[in-house]
């Protein structure tokens, strides 16, 4: 976590939005989407099936870990034949999105944010990355 800003992010929205009261340590942290960076991704560009069993994955991990929150930081699966995944898909917007949906016959709470990437390594200017954050 100390290499990576981008989780040490993530730990601090959790803290932040659960008061102290949790931190990344008290979380599961999965990529909905293959673990190769955007520069791997462009090399090796991964297949739609392969996407697509990620997916499947994916969804089965969340299932079995029948979570009651989950923040969602991705915008890339609104065109996934998986509906799960698509249903995870957040938007960038300047407000964060809460929904209910259901995982293994319960209530489950999705909070759709952005990936904090956005501001961490994409903007430059000091007030817009504030106001991102």
């Amino acid at each position: 976590m100390q290499q990576c800003s981008t989780l040490r992010e993530v730990d601090l929205i959790i803290r932040t939005a659960s008061n102290g009261k949790y931190s990344l340590k008290d979380a599961t942290i999965l990529d909905v989407r293959i673990l190769l960076s955007k520069e791997r991704q462009g090399r090796y560009a991964p297949r739609n099936d392969v996407l697509e069993a990620s997916y499947n994955v994916f969804e089965e991990v969340v299932e079995l870990k029948s979570p009651n929150v989950i923040l969602s930081l991705q915008c890339q699966t609104r065109t996934a034949e998986n509906a799960f995944a698509r249903k995870l898909c957040s938007r960038y917007r300047d407000h964060v999105e809460i929904k209910k949906i259901q995982v293994r016959g319960h209530d489950t709470i999705v909070v759709r944010g952005f990936h904090p990437s956005k501001y961490l390594n994409y903007t430059k200017n000091g007030l817009e990355w504030l106001r991102l954050r």
